[in-house]
């Protein structure tokens, strides 16, 4: 009898465990963008995106930017947005930047793994692409 309740109780902690949220997997990391719509930065341009427990930042194609993010799931929503309004200079950074600010406020779901992390709007497009950042 005893083990037959020791099999019932390892069956409920992982019924248990398993119908449990997978919690904020994007905290306390860093990319590095790979691509934007299909598309990758030009060479020698660096765009990242760190995520701490409720705010995200990075640098984009020349400016800082930063705000707040939720997780529920894979939703993710990003507001409360700002940037530093340095002039861009060079490789058409001014549009790639205005473009990626416009991206990133179209973002509604996330999916990551080890490798990559890539972000989806709400047609269900993945628009913007990240490696871990080393």
């Amino acid at each position: 009898m005893p083990r037959r309740m020791l099999l019932w109780m390892i069956l409920l902690m992982t019924v248990v465990a398993c119908a449990m949220p997978g919690g904020n997997t994007l905290a306390n990391t860093q990319w590095q963008l790979l691509s934007m719509n299909d598309q990758t930065p030009p060479d020698g341009i660096i765009v990242n995106l760190a995520f701490t427990q409720d705010t995200f930042g990075g640098v984009g194609f020349c400016n800082n930017y930063g705000g707040n993010y939720r997780v529920s799931g894979d939703t993710l929503t990003m507001d409360q947005m700002t940037m530093t309004m340095m002039a861009c200079i060079g490789d058409n950074r001014d549009q790639l930047e205005q473009q990626y600010v416009t991206v990133l406020q179209q973002v509604t779901t996330y999916a990551r793994d080890e490798n990559e992390l890539r972000l989806l709007d709400g047609a269900n497009r993945v628009v913007l692409r990240f490696v871990p950042l080393n």
